[in-house]
């Protein structure tokens, strides 16, 4: 667990989602063996030719084209639900000590998230978290959160970060932003945040 000092002139933490709070799937596994495995692979990589998956992380394309584009390239038939299933096994699990270190460094900093996600997404994990915690998890410690198929841009586009400071108010230098990739903290750290790679899911627990 790398040990995260936060210096004092910081008031305002910025989370990624995947891999940062929630557990993302094995990026070999989950192509290999589980969402990769029901199409021919030339056809998954003309649909990243195409930009295809960044556009419905942009909210460029409705949900129901994007899963009826899908279904066109499978290898076998599949109903929607069943797409769904397999699109959101993406999404591994969410540690419940994350939960609860952003509800005890909610008390002396203001929280906000910052995903590159889809609207598949977003409503399974909204809905696993409810279910386990019993109440809108991230409505409570965070006071906003900034999903990139609501703004119609994604990371690592230096507008989006402008916007969050924009409609938070919030000025650069007194913001930490944490993100597991590192070409996601690059135009942050130009802005003047403060920046943070995250290697693991527990690394927020040394905050």
């Amino acid at each position: 667990m790398n040990k995260i000092i936060i210096p004092p002139t910081i008031d305002t933490l910025i989370f990624d989602l995947g891999n940062v709070i929630l557990q993302l799937t094995d990026d070999k596994y989950w192509e290999q063996e589980i969402f990769g495995k029901l199409f021919y692979q030339e056809d998954l990589k003309s649909l990243r030719t195409q930009h295809f998956f960044e556009h419905f992380e942009c909210g460029k394309i409705t949900e129901q084209v994007f899963l009826n584009t899908l279904k066109e390239k499978l290898i076998e038939p599949m109903e929607d639900e069943t797409l769904i299933q397999a699109w959101n096994l993406r999404i591994s699990y969410c540690p419940k000590e994350n939960i609860e270190q952003l509800q005890a460094l909610k008390d002396r900093y203001s929280l906000f998230l910052l995903s590159n996600t889809n609207i598949i997404h977003e409503r399974y994990f909204l809905h696993i978290l409810e279910n386990e915690f019993g109440y809108p998890v991230f409505d409570e410690v965070f006071e906003q959160c900034f999903y990139s198929h609501h703004m119609g841009m994604r990371k690592p586009n230096k507008e989006i970060y402008t916007g969050v400071l924009n409609a938070t108010g919030k000025l650069p230098e007194k913001c930490c932003f944490f993100d597991d990739m590192p070409e996601n903290l690059l135009a942050p750290a130009e802005l003047g945040l403060e920046v943070v790679l995250i290697t693991s899911t527990k690394d927020i627990l040394s905050i």
